[in-house]
């Protein structure tokens, strides 16, 4: 495979959450979750740290064991990145560092993937353009995010609406009827959509934070337009 990539910060005041690493026959993105600073998390070490440390975990599993399932390999790294803070960190916070998470991994002549939330995988081939992604998040407090978006971004008025609807979501994170990230739970890797398809149906992929699909969801252009 030939890769590139590009990541920045969402804010300029604020660290990085997101990561990027590949390997000749793998990728993997992770767009990490801290929440707002008046919930806390929990954790001394932050979402950088975190999900720096989970999608190194899961890349050296995924070269040292190659024929490991994209979903054991996740759940693995979980529990390695857990055990690296179980000592220092509040691992029962609700707010506990958290990820999405896509991988796409060539083996075998066959292109295996594995997207976990609101990541997006997008797949350019023959047939077309295919995305996906796990919205089960989006379906969390609908109320609240209507009445979140009724005020402009920066208000204390969406803040407060904010709180209410990242704590509901991380009342309902990892819980079945709710939604599923990486973070503490290494059941959650069973969780995400996986699948594999011939190396042959792809000619190109995109592996998305939900940011960077904003691009589709803002009605800027469609997924071919973000693919070229």
């Amino acid at each position: 495979m030939r890769i590139t990539f590009a990541t920045a910060p969402g804010s300029e005041s604020r660290p990085n959450e997101d990561f990027v690493l590949a390997s000749p026959r793998a990728a993997l993105v992770l767009d990490g979750a801290g929440g707002p600073s008046e919930l806390g998390s929990g954790c001394v070490h932050g979402t950088p740290w975190y999900v720096e440390n989970l999608g190194t975990r899961v890349m050296d599993l995924l070269i040292t064991h190659p024929g490991i399932s994209l979903a054991d390999a996740l759940s693995q790294g979980i529990s390695q990145a857990t055990a690296l803070h179980a000592d220092t960190c509040d691992l029962q916070n609700p707010g506990s560092p958290s990820s999405t998470v896509v991988v796409l991994r060539e083996h075998e002549q066959r292109l295996d993937y594995l997207v976990l939330s609101d990541t997006v995988l997008v797949l350019d081939g023959p047939d077309g353009i295919r995305q996906l992604a796990d919205r089960r998040v989006d379906e969390i407090g609908p109320e609240i995010r209507d009445r979140m978006n009724q005020f402009r971004p920066g208000t204390p008025e969406h803040q407060a609406e904010r709180l209410k609807l990242v704590t509901e979501q991380r009342r309902l994170r990892n819980r079945p009827g709710g939604h599923w990230v990486a973070a503490t739970a290494p059941e959650a890797a069973y969780q995400a959509l996986t699948g594999s398809l011939p190396i042959g149906d792809v000619g190109q992929a995109a592996l998305l934070s939900d940011g960077a699909a904003r691009y589709v969801d803002f009605e800027l252009g469609g997924w071919p337009d973000l693919m070229t």
